[in-house]
This record gives C-alpha cells, sequence and structure tokens, in this order.
C-alpha cells in the first residue's frame, strides 16, 4: 500500500495548480497562529498590572532615600519618618510604612496629607475599617483644595471594597504589524512527500498590518469568609488583517472559579470554555478544567503553579480542510516564582510541561517551556516589559506526507512593552493605559516547512472601568 499512496500523492502533486498545493501545505502552522489571542490577553493583562504598581510607587520618587538607621538616630524627626514611609510603600513593606505614618501621626495628628496616605496604605492591605477612620479624621478639619480629590478617590475606593459584588470591564484597540504574517519558512521551500518544492509568490513570506479589538468583562462575589470570593470573564478578541485574511481571527472565552484562601497558600479551581473564528468560520471550540496555587515567600517573593486539563475539538474549514484531525486532549502544568529584586525591577521565571493529544499522532506532542519575565516600573508611573520564551516541541510520530523525519521544533519569543498609563494627563483618563510593543519569533525545525522567523510591532489604548 505504501507505494501506492506515494505514486498517488505525486500525481496530485503534478496535477494541482501549484499555487493551491502551496497553500494546503501553508495550513500546517494555523494552530501556532491562532494563539495570538491567549497572548494578546495575558500581554494586556501584565501591561494592566504594571501601571497599577506603577501608580502605587510613584510617590515622591525624587526624594532623599531615609534609612531605619537614620530614624532610630532620630525618632522624633517628621520629615525623617515620612520620607522612610514613602520608602516602604515604594518597596512594598506596607505594614513597616503604616507604623512610621502613625508615628509622624502621634508627632503632628493634623497632617491631612499623611492621614490621607496611611489610608491608602491601609486599603492596600485591605483594613477597610481603619482606613475608613483615618479619612474621616483627615476630614474633619478643613482640607486644602489639593488634597480633595485624593480624599474623594479613597472615599470611592472604600465604597468599592465595602461591595460584597465587584463589577470590571476593560476595552483594548490597536494596530499590529508583522513582517511574517503567513509564517513562510525561512528556507524559501516546503516538503511533500519528503521532496523539496520552491514557494511561489503567492506563498512566500507576507509581511501586513491588522486591527485589534480586545473586550473583556466580569465580576467577583465577595462570600465574606477570610477574603474568599467567586468569579466570572467574558472575554472576545477580534484581529482584522489587510492582506493575509485567511488569519482573521475572532475568539470567546469565558472562564470563572473561586479562589479560597488557606494560611498555606491561595486556592483557584476553574473551568474555561473557548470558541475560535478562523476567516468568519469555526475552527477550534475548547474547554478545560484547572487549579492554581499561589504563595506568598515573603514580602518580595511568591510561588506559583498551575494544573490544567482540557479538550480541543478542531473543525474543518475551506481555509483549514485537515484540521479535525488534531481534534485531542490536553494537559499542562506550570511552575514559577516572582522576585521583587528591587522596588522598581521585577522577575519572574516558570516552566511549563504540557501533552496535546490528536486524532492522527504525527499531531500529538510532549512541550516543554521555559519563559524569564521582568517588570521595570519608573519615572511617573512609566514601565518596561520584556520577557525571552523558550519552547521545545517533540512530536509523536512522522508526517509521511511531508517528510519521514520525526518533526522536532525549537521556537523563542522575544517580547518588550513600553507602557505609559495617561492619567498624570488627565484624571479622566486614570484607568487608561496606552503601550507599544515589539516582539521577535524564531522557530527552528528538523523539517523545512516550520522554521521562520518574525518581527511584529504593535500599539495598544486600553480603558479599564471598575464599579
Amino acid at each position: 500500500m505504501k507505494p501506492i499512496w506515494h505514486a498517488l500523492a505525486a500525481l496530485l502533486l503534478l496535477s494541482a495548480p501549484l499555487p493551491l498545493a502551496s497553500q494546503t501545505l501553508e495550513n500546517q502552522d494555523y494552530p501556532t497562529q491562532t494563539q495570538e489571542p491567549a497572548r494578546k490577553q495575558q500581554a494586556l493583562t501584565e501591561a494592566q498590572q504594571a501601571a497599577a504598581e506603577a501608580q502605587k510607587r510613584q510617590l515622591a520618587a525624587g526624594e532623599p532615600e531615609a534609612t531605619y538607621e537614620q530614624v532610630l538616630a532620630d525618632p522624633d524627626n517628621v520629615d525623617l519618618n515620612l520620607r522612610y514611609a514613602r520608602r516602604q510603600i515604594r518597596e512594598g513593606r506596607l505594614r513597616g510604612a503604616s507604623a512610621s505614618l502613625e508615628r509622624v501621626l502621634l508627632k503632628e495628628p493634623g497632617m491631612a496629607k499623611v492621614r490621607l496616605l496611611r489610608a491608602g496604605v491601609l486599603l492596600r492591605l485591605d483594613t477597610i475599617d481603619e482606613a475608613q477612620r483615618e479619612l474621616e479624621a483627615a476630614r474633619s478639619r478643613e482640607l486644602p483644595g489639593a488634597l480633595k480629590p485624593e480624599a474623594d478617590g479613597l472615599e470611592r475606593e472604600i465604597r468599592r471594597r465595602r461591595r460584597k459584588t465587584r463589577v470590571h470591564a476593560l476595552l483594548g484597540v490597536g494596530l499590529d504589524f508583522d513582517e511574517n504574517r503567513n509564517a513562510a519558512p525561512s528556507s524559501g521551500q516546503r516538503l511533500f512527500l519528503g521532496n523539496p518544492i520552491i514557494l511561489d509568490a503567492n506563498s512566500t513570506r507576507k509581511s501586513d498590518t491588522g486591527k485589534v479589538l480586545l473586550a473583556r468583562a466580569g465580576a467577583a462575589r465577595d462570600l465574606g469568609l477570610a477574603g474568599h470570593r467567586l468569579f466570572a470573564n467574558v472575554t472576545y478578541y477580534r484581529a482584522e488583517q489587510t492582506q493575509v485574511r485567511t488569519l482573521n481571527l475572532q475568539s470567546w472565552a469565558l472562564d470563572a472559579g473561586a479562589t479560597f484562601r488557606a494560611a498555606w497558600a491561595d486556592v483557584t479551581p476553574s473551568v474555561e470554555l473557548g470558541h475560535l473564528l478562523l476567516a468568519q468560520t469555526t475552527y477550534l471550540r475548547s474547554g478545560a478544567a484547572g487549579l492554581r496555587f499561589d504563595r506568598r515567600l515573603s514580602e518580595r517573593a511568591a510561588a506559583f503553579a498551575e494544573l490544567a486539563f482540557g479538550r480541543l475539538e478542531y473543525s474543518r474549514t475551506a481555509v483549514v480542510p485537515t484540521a479535525d484531525q488534531r481534534t485531542g486532549n490536553r494537559g499542562e502544568g506550570t511552575l514559577g516564582a516572582t522576585f521583587a529584586v528591587t522596588p522598581s525591577h521585577r522577575l519572574t521565571f516558570s516552566y511549563g510541561y504540557e501533552e496535546v493529544g490528536a486524532r492522527l499522532r504525527f499531531n500529538e506532542l510532549a512541550r516543554h517551556s521555559l519563559t524569564l519575565g521582568h517588570a521595570w516600573v519608573f519615572g511617573g508611573g512609566q514601565f518596561l516589559l520584556s520577557s525571552v520564551t523558550g519552547r521545545f516541541d517533540r512530536y509523536a510520530k512522522p508526517d509521511a506526507a511531508i517528510s519521514p523525519k520525526l518533526r522536532s521544533d525549537d521556537g523563542y519569543r522575544a517580547r518588550v512593552t513600553y507602557g505609559l498609563p495617561l492619567g498624570r494627563m488627565a484624571r479622566a483618563l486614570r484607568q487608561t493605559v496606552w503601550t507599544l510593543g515589539y516582539e521577535y519569533y524564531h522557530a527552528l525545525s528538523n523539517v523545512t516547512n516550520y522554521g521562520y522567523t518574525n518581527n511584529k510591532v504593535s500599539t495598544m489604548l486600553t480603558q479599564r472601568w471598575e464599579l
């Protein structure tokens, strides 16, 4: 049967128009291409977290540093204690900052700005009643006009924190530019039955621009017991390409779960459902159940672990007529840690292992991945996020229609994102963030079809609402 199969395949290759044959071969990398919604959502989440952290840490960034030794030598010095408290806030040592601010207020109880600062610290420590008392004490005297917006903001945040149900929404719009959107092989050729085929003009590298929309809405319900809560979110992603319209993407995702706080870790079981359309046609439906553990090791370090198991259901489309061959189960695990090296710099390390099943074994793979991330918060609330990821895929069986080799892929992704919260320009923009990003991806493979590079530049404007 094998010689007959090879003869029929060669006859089909010779009789089909070359552009059609090339297009069919191009479809092989669509699973990698369609992971873009998840990558974009992760990047947006990281940017929002960095923007919030930047806002918290930009207090009096230019003032002289105060040390604990200086405070011990002159404990009644109000200015010294205040500068030391601000340093503690920037370093994330909130309990110590609260105590330092309390010492200042014992000497100068009428300092409304200090009371507002301590109220903000207590809010971050989730001691809402104490924060309310500090705010009321600050307002017991006439506040200067410059402090009224800060007091109003604290009052709104306290009211929000007291609600058992909180609602949030996020909207992002942006533009992408890809140098090699269709993932054309760097070699300029593809294999078919182990034989190289030179790419025609329709299959070579294509640069392209795309318009991106990402919207997310969700709610969380406080269970009133030690910080336990329920949550649910829905996310919509859409990317419209200018030229490579076969990679137009739409994605819906729903996730829900609960977080339970224990003395040893925060435990979060969750479920997720997804529906992805490729070129306006259903391409993938997915479902997964996950379990995540988060544990704070110290004021500067935390660790996390995550397990997820799910099902990937691919559908045939005109663009990818063999997509259903990839349908199968999926399982993955991740271990990681974060370290605040300095108040302005945070490192994240993670290792992941994933197994993907499929109806045809040449689509099954085992994947190891390593990621190193760095977050830098600097002047005026600006931030810079960077990461390097190595992904190592090993397939279960050769795809004889392409090559007799057992496929082995190594992918390397480097990403850097600059972010600027726009709140300093106008108070109405305090939840608006602008980002500019660059990404380089290099895929190495022992099968030439899958070795390619891509340079990507993207920009996005995001707005967040909280109720």
